[in-house]
């Protein structure tokens, strides 16, 4: 009763990850940039997800692809390749739910399924941690210099460059980190469920 109900607390973790994960990605909350067009005073945003843009004027919104937007190689290749670490760790995510929960059904032993999902478990959170830390770090300064120095935008010179970036909240991030902090947790029941199995099999041994 007490492993099925620790397989379960891993299962429901990890599922509640990916899930924040996969909403993390599509939600167009990464970078807010306020702009302005021309010398007017007129602002409007430009809110980036990890797949799509979407430029807003008050309620007024128009998307688009990520990948139309942007002009620059460099952008677009780290872009591809934060997108595919994204997709990569909700992807190992949700192997580790299935080999929690499909464990019994399948041929190989269930304790060597156990240790595949601490090991993949770790391998996505370190993932999704190396997406953020590389967004923040990197993509942000990129995207910020693109619209800048876009002949098609004029940033709002009442803001620093500083300020820009951090004008308001980057919402994908903390629903990524929350994920990131589900997905630790569901690593460390990972621990204790593989524990739990490996002492139910030296019981049975003796």
């Amino acid at each position: 009763m007490a492993t099925m109900l620790k397989e379960n607390s891993t299962f429901m973790s990890l599922l509640a990850t990916s899930g924040l994960w996969l909403t993390a990605m599509f939600t167009p909350g990464w970078t807010i940039i306020p702009v302005s067009i021309g010398n007017t005073s007129r602002i409007f945003d430009i809110q980036i997800s990890l797949i799509y843009y979407r430029v807003c004027y008050g309620k007024n919104c128009v998307s688009g692809l990520a990948k139309n937007m942007i002009e620059t190689s460099e952008i677009k290749e780290a872009w591809t390749e934060l997108q595919f670490e994204g997709f990569a760790a909700v992807a190992l995510c949700l192997v580790c739910c299935a080999l929690v929960k499909r464990a019994d059904r399948w041929s190989c032993d269930i304790k060597s399924k156990a240790l595949c999902v601490i090991i993949l478990s770790a391998i996505a959170v370190l993932a999704e941690i190396t997406l953020i830390l590389r967004f923040n770090e990197h993509m942000k300064p990129l995207l910020l210099k693109y619209v800048t120095m876009n002949g098609k935008f004029a940033v709002n010179s009442s803001y620093s460059e500083h300020n820009l970036v951090e004008l308001k909240n980057s919402y994908s991030v903390v629903i990524a980190g929350i994920g990131c902090l589900t997905g630790a947790f569901g690593w460390i029941l990972s621990i204790v469920y593989y524990s739990s199995l490996k002492r139910i099999t030296q019981t049975n041994d003796v």
